[in-house]
């Protein structure tokens, strides 16, 4: 992204201000990052981010700081979706430039990279793990419901939710 590219500002808010709005507000598995890749300032980027309703965060100096070679931007505007596991970062499709139908594209490759996050992932890290049990019995013991920690399916958050992802953790059951 840059503040002078027409496409990007198509990109940004035709597409991934919507994006961000439909599945940060219902999913924070998702996260969205912006990428600038020239000079501006950040009271530039500021200023734009407010006029363009960005709500997710904008890293500068994308092109200075090695994080556009990371990932192979050579075009703009670049989407990334990855995948991320614990500290491993995957990058599970991308693509250069844009089009009207890049709305329905990333809706539809968010959500089948979505079905690669193990349920059950409460700190959303990618790995099952003790701590998601503990997570899921502190939602049960306060009354709590959350989707992610409902493994059973039963509509409710209870200890058996925190002995499955448990089991599920230790490769015992899948879930």
């Amino acid at each position: 992204m840059t503040t002078w590219c027409s496409w990007c500002l198509k990109e940004t808010d035709d597409v991934l201000v919507p994006l961000h709005n439909q599945y940060y507000a219902n999913d924070s598995k998702v996260v969205f990052l912006s990428i600038d890749i020239g000079d501006s300032t950040a009271q530039h980027l500021q200023a734009y981010a407010e006029q363009h309703n960005i709500n997710f965060s904008i890293l500068m100096r994308g092109r200075t700081s090695g994080v556009a070679e990371d990932y192979g931007v050579e075009g703009i505007p670049t989407t990334v979706i990855m995948l991320c596991k614990g500290t491993e970062r995957t990058v599970y499709n991308t693509q250069v430039g844009y089009s009207p139908d890049n709305l329905n594209t990333f809706h539809e490759w968010i959500e089948e990279a979505m079905k690669l996050i193990p349920s059950g992932d409460l700190n959303h890290d990618s790995i099952l793990t003790p701590a998601d049990a503990a997570i899921a019995l502190r939602i049960a013991a306060s009354g709590g419901w959350d989707l992610d920690a409902d493994v059973s399916g039963d509509g409710s958050v209870t200890s058996l939710d925190a002995l499955m992802i448990l089991q599920a953790a230790a490769g015992v059951i899948n879930l």
